[in-house]
């Protein structure tokens, strides 16, 4: 549990309470702190209260739903502040309890948000395994080097953790469809599976999209972002037409890779990722690299498994 509450004596009682009956909690004091805890924590639910210095509960919520769209936010609010909570729960919030807080109704709705979050990751985990056999089923091929692919890809797809994975071939033989198979049929299968369109994004946007930026790293950032990479934390990152990243993206996009961090724009700090990473392209790296138009030293760490469609 992640207690947001600027009021110290409640939040501290509310975590004693909820630790009484088995719950682990931990109490930020403002939504700047709690988002850099989600991180961390991973928790099950949040409490947040409407007023907080600083970022208010519900720019705090609309951070949550960023993050994790079904983590169970419960507001916390004064008689003044009621319409701020069901504005919060219009947004997505789970449910909101008036203070002064009854410890005792706080831990029955922990009970029911947990809940509600194990089933609808139960709901997914189903509707994925319903992916993950069509995606399969739906690939078929008649020639041995097609059963060929199929069959590799199945075994990567078991597979927890495995090096980059390079799908190539022309455009319209089923890329993107062997990658979404991949990340379905696997462990992975209830995390992201986020995709980027690399020839879609100018590369002047590239680089803020895939690693995110802080607030005031450019004109225009007015608030920080994590970016796509981070956005597929413990799942999938599909970057189809790899071939079109400019060369300074390359750069970070290897170190990424090898260091398995990101380091948002206009920031120092380096933060732990863990993505398995799919790359799609209907050219041949090789000699693009051989050609000084790819990077040599990312074209080997993207090729340690090549499937040809």
């Amino acid at each position: 549990m992640l207690i947001v509450d600027d009021e110290q004596t409640l939040a501290r009682s509310a975590k004693a309470f909820l630790a009484d009956h088995g719950y682990e909690a931990e109490v930020a004091a403002s939504g700047e702190t709690a988002l850099e805890l989600l991180e961390k924590l991973q928790p099950d639910v949040v409490f947040a209260d409407v007023r907080l210095p600083g970022m208010s509960g519900i720019d705090l919520l609309k951070r949550i739903r960023e993050f994790d769209p079904v983590l169970p936010v419960i507001m916390l609010t004064a008689y003044g502040s009621i319409e701020g909570a069901v504005e919060a729960v219009k947004l997505g919030a789970f449910d909101y309890v008036k203070k002064p807080v009854d410890l005792e109704e706080l831990k029955l709705l922990a009970d029911r948000a947990r809940e509600n979050r194990l089933l609808k990751q139960e709901l997914s985990y189903y509707r994925r395994r319903a992916t993950r056999d069509v995606g399969f089923a739906t690939m078929v091929g008649e020639s041995p080097a097609v059963r060929a692919v199929l069959d590799r890809a199945r075994q990567i797809a078991a597979l927890e953790d495995t090096p980059p994975v390079l799908l190539t071939g022309e455009t319209g033989t089923g890329k993107g469809i062997l990658a979404h198979a991949i990340h379905a049929a696997g462990p992975r299968a209830l995390k992201p599976f986020i995709e980027v369109n690399c020839t879609a994004l100018p590369a002047t946007l590239m680089e803020a999209e895939l690693f995110g930026y802080e607030r005031g790293a450019f004109t225009d950032a007015k608030e920080s972002k994590p970016g796509l990479v981070e956005a597929a934390e413990g799942g999938f990152l599909f970057l189809d037409e790899i071939g079109d990243v400019d060369l300074p993206v390359q750069g970070k996009l290897l170190r990424a890779i090898e260091e398995r961090t990101v380091r948002r724009v206009g920031s120092v700090r380096e933060r732990k990722v863990d993505v398995r990473i799919v790359a799609a392209t209907n050219r041949d790296l090789e000699r693009e690299a051989s050609r000084e138009r790819f990077r040599r030293d990312l074209y080997f760490r993207l090729a340690v498994i090549v499937l040809v469609m």
